[in-house]
């Protein structure tokens, strides 16, 4: 059994006469030191040409690439032409040479030719990037890469090696900005990048070191994330609803599922708060006692990687994880890809979906054909991505599309092949499993008694999640009263921080909450410390690196609507105009009861439903400049009803930047092409609010418009009320569509 190797390729070319590169003696030197441990292979190209380097790479198949070669001002390195002449190299070139050798390279070496901007384009396909600058000294460059290599090829990591070349600078006192760069791939740690393996196979052919120990301790620490959930010690009983509307035990059924064959993957699709993310962690908790690889990934986790590959998978699954998982690790064990919240990955801006459907092709073509996939999905959104990502494991088409969402889900994945995917819908838990899960909780049994009678509560018992959330807030809430969605999560955010935080005034708590609203919308900026501290003990939010996340996607779009809330109040569209409220349904679901609650709270000073004309709502607009500088952003501009209606529009657009459109007729005509928000915005500026769908139908107005109303239409799908006042009916709408006939009236 020979002993493994490390694949050095050296890319020589002294190209500019007046530079002389002392490549021989480099190159000399760190082959000696390796030659003398037996612990290298060695390739060269002297006077090196594009096309040698072209062979090289792929007959020698190295593991590291060594370029000792000239930069140009341009940043382009210099090789040789077939006159022995200079030819310096356009930047895109190497790194495409390199995204040909993906996964095979893994170290690119730039000594003398370190330029930052092609470092960065190489270290998009390799792993690790190490740049040697011009200014450094002909012997500091040797000392620091005989070192470096002769870590390596001793089964060093990468960045050990690059730390102990650094080390022997520091001592002949080299300055700082003279010394040797090492960056790395986004999600690579080269802590844990190792070029040469720890055992060989029989044939003398090199293999990675083992992967058990690595994998036995990601088996223990997915098994010890499972139990934390608060479903395992409490379950709440769950059904699940099979494409042929069979009604089954969930728990039982993904058990039946786990333990056959087929089909291959399962997809389980369920409203907002179903518990579909509980049922993803009891399926990895079983997966854990396997002799197989599970790696839960939050689908939301794919959205900033740039290079989806299944060492990456491993990564965003399990930080922890010490081992780059390759393909050949799957020869003798299977891979459970669990993706948890594909709808996530689609979020609230326009063209989500597109970006969704491509992240999920990439990261279903880097697993092994064996693999079996779960995911989760809110249905809406499934049967938007669902024909990419059943492309993704199968080459069958999609048939056309049945009008029911649930339908189309099914059909659009599973195209003719049935067995494709076990496709599944959870349904909302029973009043009596919802009862008894708060009697275990030790609610009082008044509360237990009125929350499950009452009708104003009726909608949120369905929900694991919610159930969740009330058992908490319950004893608090305001049961007198009508009960909206947002005002569930803010008793239960303001009882979990008074409980971590029991000496703090409730103005010291909305502070907190607060700060918890504005990363909601900006990640990245800083939060308080104090504020951070006692919202991480509460579990409402983790720091990951320098980005805040939210445990749970639904907290997520509450503190988001919470922001949009404030913006919105206070006449800002920024946000707003960025997103694509169509498709973020469950946003509204949370926002539209804010913005009601707020006209509700405002005292009347008449109570008159009138139709609102265009030269009132243009002074609404130039008092508050309400989306004046930003206009409706992503969304479609709309124009004046085809039949030639008078109406005066406000047709915000947004193209290569924010731009105001506005027709130049603004009289007594009605003020449409509006969204609901505008509506409402306009109802709170003067004092007034939205008609209900009941009043409404007294309002006298000739002309095709849809007027808005305060109530909804059809929660779960987000549609707010609107009155045909052509056709006199009432009909539902998303309240983020505009159309040339959505118009406003208000009571006030």
């Amino acid at each position: 059994m020979r002993k493994p190797k490390l694949r050095i390729q050296f890319v020589n070319a002294n190209a500019v006469p007046s530079a002389y590169l002392n490549i021989d003696r480099e190159k000399r030197n760190i082959a000696e030191k390796l030659r003398l441990r037996d612990a290298a292979e060695v390739f060269d190209i002297p006077a090196a040409r594009l096309s040698d380097v072209i062979e090289a790479l792929r007959t020698n198949k190295p593991t590291v690439v060594h370029f000792s070669a000239h930069g140009s001002p341009l940043d382009e390195i210099i090789l040789l032409n077939e006159r022995d002449e200079p030819k310096p190299l356009p930047r895109d070139v190497l790194p495409e040479l390199f995204e040909l050798h993906r996964g095979n390279i893994r170290l690119v070496v730039l000594n003398a030719c370190f330029s930052s901007k092609q470092a960065e384009a190489i270290k998009e396909f390799v792993d690790c990037v190490i740049g040697v600058s011009r200014t450094i000294p002909d012997a500091d460059a040797l000392r620091y890469a005989v070192q470096l290599y002769d870590a390596l090829a001793t089964g060093s990591s990468v960045q050990e090696a690059h730390n102990e070349g650094l080390l022997l600078l520091k001592a002949e006192r080299l300055a700082e900005e003279q010394r040797p760069r090492l960056i790395f791939r986004e999600g690579v740690n080269p802590a844990k990048v190792y070029l040469i393996s720890e055992s060989t196979t029989s044939d003398g052919t090199e293999s990675r070191r083992s992967i058990e120990p690595d994998l036995e301790a990601h088996r223990n620490g997915l098994a010890t994330r499972a139990v934390k959930h608060d479903w395992w010690d409490d379950p709440i009983p769950l059904s699940l609803v099979t494409g042929q509307q069979r009604e089954v035990d969930a728990r039982a059924a993904l058990r039946n599922w786990l333990e056959s064959s087929t089909p291959p993957h399962c997809i389980i699709v369920g409203e907002p708060g179903a518990g579909k993310t509980g049922l993803i962690w009891w399926i990895a908790s079983l997966l854990a006692e396997q002799d197989g690889v599970v790696l839960v990934v939050p689908a939301a986790r794919l959205r900033p990687v740039k290079d989806i590959t299944l060492a990456t998978l491993g990564r965003i699954a399990d930080p922890s994880l010490e081992v780059n998982l390759q393909a050949d690790d799957f020869r003798a064990r299977r891979l459970f890809l669990l993706l948890d919240g594909l709808d996530e990955l689609v979020g609230a801006e326009s063209g989500g979906d597109r970006l969704a459907a491509e992240l999920l092709v990439r990261a279903l073509a880097c697993i092994p054909n064996t693999s079996r996939v779960v995911a989760t999905c809110r249905a809406p959104v499934f049967a938007l991505i669902a024909p990419d990502f059943q492309h993704a494991l199968s080459e069958n088409s999609a048939p056309s599309d049945p009008v029911d969402p649930w339908d189309a889900a099914i059909a659009r994945w599973t195209g003719n092949r049935k067995e494709q995917a076990l496709i599944v819908r959870v349904e909302p838990v029973s009043r009596v499993n919802a009862r008894a899960y708060l009697e275990r909780n030790k609610i009082e049994q008044s509360l237990v008694d009125n929350a499950t009678t009452s009708a104003r509560l009726a909608p949120f018992l369905s929900s694991p999640f919610l159930l969740r959330l009330l058992s908490k807030a319950l004893p608090r809430l305001m049961l007198n009263g009508p009960i909206a969605l947002h005002e569930i999560y803010t008793t239960y955010v303001l009882v979990t921080l008074a409980r971590e935080a029991p000496r703090h005034s409730d103005e010291e708590l909305e502070a907190i909450i607060a700060d918890l609203r504005h990363v909601a919308c900006a990640p990245r900026e800083a939060m308080k410390e104090t504020s951070y501290i006692i919202a991480q003990r509460a579990g409402l939010v983790v720091r990951n690196g320098d980005l805040y996340e939210f445990p749970d996607y639904r907290l997520w779009e509450y503190f988001f609507a919470s922001e949009l809330m404030y913006q919105i109040i206070h006449y800002d569209s920024r946000v707003l105009s960025r997103l694509d409220l169509v498709g973020g349904y469950h946003i509204n679901r949370v926002l539209v009861p804010m913005v009601v609650r707020a006209m509700e709270q405002q005292q009347q000073s008449a109570s008159q439903l009138r139709v609102v004309s265009s030269s009132e709502y243009r002074r609404f607009i130039d008092i508050t400049g309400w989306r004046k500088a930003m206009g409706y952003g992503r969304h479609p501009s709309m124009i004046r009803s085809g039949d030639g209606t008078a109406a005066a529009t406000f047709s915000y657009t947004r193209e290569d930047t924010y731009s105001v459109h506005e027709d130049v007729q603004h009289g007594n005509d009605v003020a449409c092409a509006i969204s609901w928000y505008d509506a409402a915005l306009f109802a709170l500026h003067t004092g007034g609010r939205l008609a209900t769908s009941t009043e409404i139908r007294e309002l006298d107005c000739s002309g095709d418009f849809l007027f808005w109303c305060i109530d909804w239409y059809a929660e779960p799908s987000s549609h707010l009320c609107v009155y045909d006042g052509k056709a006199k009916k009432i009909e539902g709408l998303n309240p983020d569509v505009r159309l040339a006939r959505t118009a406003l009236a208000i009571v006030g």
